[in-house]
Parts: structure tokens; sequence; C-alpha cells
């Protein structure tokens, strides 16, 4: 994007032309850079030691996209039909673990 200076200096040639353009985006960068650090000083400290706030602000700062915890699946009556295979397992394993449990108590001590 052509800035007034930009286009001035090119028409003229002049190196006083140059020098004050070069001026002109050396101030405008020192300007977006403080104006950053200055938002993002900001940002962090309105956290106040929030921890989870903190870092939820960082991701947003770098743009950082989370991903789902989520398996994959192709559809979602899929990825529930998984969790409850899944659940139902660790269920039947808990209640197999228990049963022989049980039953070696019951040989230990006959009642």
């Amino acid at each position: 994007m052509d800035t007034l200076l930009e286009r001035k200096h090119r028409s003229s040639g002049l190196q006083v032309d140059l020098a004050i353009y070069e001026n002109a985006c050396n101030d405008y960068n020192d300007l977006r850079e403080s104006t950053k650090q200055k938002y993002f000083n900001d940002a962090v400290l309105e956290c106040d030691g929030d921890h989870g706030k903190m870092f939820f602000v960082i991701n947003r700062l770098l743009h950082r996209v989370s991903s789902s915890p989520l398996p994959m699946a192709d559809s979602h009556s899929q990825l529930a039909n998984d969790f409850a295979e899944y659940f139902e397992g660790k269920i039947i394993k808990i209640y197999n673990s228990l049963s022989s449990q049980k039953e070696t108590a019951c040989r230990v001590n006959p009642g």
C-alpha cells in the first residue's frame, strides 16, 4: 500500500524524502510494537494470578487452537457407542475383580 510519503519520495527521488519516509516507517513500527506489548501486558495482568485464565489468555494471544479431546469417530452415535463399550468393559472387569475377591474371602473365612 502506497503512503503519501512513499509516493512523494518516488516522485521526487530526493534523499531527504526517503529519509522522511524511513523515519515515518520507523515511528510507525515502534508505535505498533509498543502498543502490542501494552496489549499483551494488560491481558496478562488482568489474569491476577489465576493460572487457568492465564493459560487461556496466552493460548488466545498465540492463536493456538485447542484440539478436540474426543477420539475420532464417523458420527456422534458411533462415538457414544464406543464410549459405552469402553465403560461397559471397565465395569465388567471391576465386577469380575470384586467377585473373585469375594470368593477368595469366603474360602479363607467360611462364614
